[in-house]
């Protein structure tokens, strides 16, 4: 599979853009309802202040994902892989967060449901994200006389 480095800007913009909408989704949807969690053993501040961790570094690889984009060269074509290697963690983390909000009742479907929907978009996110890694090196070692 030939890819081009246009095609790989526009998987980055694609990647910043999801990472934006996730810290979005996280600030607004989930963050509120947790802040006002009354299940027996539940720590509304701790986890929210975990979710505020969670959107600002969301944020943060969005920021560098849309920057690497724009100055996208061969010298940089690992780091999209440890972002998404960092997606992926994100995802886990996500992930477990999901699981544990999906016990605390009624109050929490929605905040569960987007959890569980951005941890499997973090981790698509990630495993993209280092697939598209790979192709460009590969792509640059066969040839290396394009850029485009």
């Amino acid at each position: 599979m030939n890819i081009s480095f246009k095609g790989f800007r526009f998987a980055l913009y694609t990647a910043a853009t999801v990472f934006g909408v996730i810290a979005l989704v996280i600030a607004t949807i989930v963050i509120p309802p947790v802040q006002n969690d009354t299940f027996p053993l539940a720590t509304p501040e701790r986890a929210a202040t975990a979710f505020w961790v969670s959107v600002v570094l969301h944020l943060l690889i969005g920021i560098l994902l849309f920057f690497n984009a724009l100055r996208f060269s061969d010298s940089s074509r690992g780091k999209p892989g440890v972002l998404g290697a960092f997606s992926i963690l994100f995802g886990l983390a996500l992930l477990d967060a999901a699981l544990a909000f999906q016990a605390h009742g009624p109050s929490l479907v929605t905040a569960t449901t987007c959890l569980w929907v951005c941890a499997a978009t973090d981790l698509l996110a990630g495993v993209l994200l280092i697939t598209f890694a790979v192709l460009v090196r590969k792509r640059k070692e066969t040839n290396p006389s394009t850029d485009d």
